[in-house]
């Protein structure tokens, strides 16, 4: 398969990646064969068909906040004729706006099938990590994640409530007492 079919297909896996995260199955959907098969982390997570993949993601996708991807790695490990499996890494990490914290690496592979009467096709998927400890009946980590957003107001909270300073260490290691009510901008 030439370099650009290959490099256009890690370019279109990683669009799918964070066209999901912000809430759009569009393109995803309209790679996805009619007979894809994906398994996930969970022992039920294991569909093939787009119909029930798509049913399954949309749960997710309605049931999560808004994410953003950080650190994407995406490279193709096999390409043969018509077959590219294209396999990567990313963070995924929840919007500011969403008031939880969540920062979990992920890994994903996505088999892609090229015809060459039509454009390629996802035939197989797998995210294979959760995404932090689930509570029972969660898709995504919503109580795990508001969790550590409090924890992390608690303890900021801690640190400037005494004389409300905080003291900030940048990356020389310099040290300066900050006052609470400073404001940039």
């Amino acid at each position: 398969m030439r370099k650009k079919v290959v490099n256009d297909l890690i370019g279109t896996s990683t669009e799918i990646l964070q066209t999901f995260w912000h809430k759009d199955m569009s393109l995803l959907s309209h790679y996805l064969d009619d007979d894809v098969f994906y398994c996930g982390a969970d022992p039920s997570q294991y569909y093939s068909s787009k119909n029930e993949l798509v049913n399954y993601l949309y749960s997710v996708m309605n049931g999560c906040s808004e994410s953003e991807l950080t650190h994407i790695d995406l490279q193709c490990v096999f390409n043969q004729q018509n077959i590219c499996i294209i396999v990567g890494r990313f963070f995924l990490m929840t919007d500011i706006k969403s008031l939880e914290m969540i920062h979990e690496k992920q890994r994903c592979t996505f088999v892609w099938s090229i015809d060459k009467e039509r454009e390629g096709r996802i035939v197989y998927m797998n995210i294979p990590d959760y995404i932090g400890k689930l509570e029972e009946g969660e898709v995504f980590p919503h109580k795990m994640g508001s969790t550590t957003y409090q924890y992390y107001k608690d303890m900021v909270k801690k640190l400037i409530e005494p004389d409300k300073t905080i003291l900030v260490n940048d990356k020389s290691d310099y040290s300066t007492l900050v006052d609470h009510s400073f404001r940039l901008g």
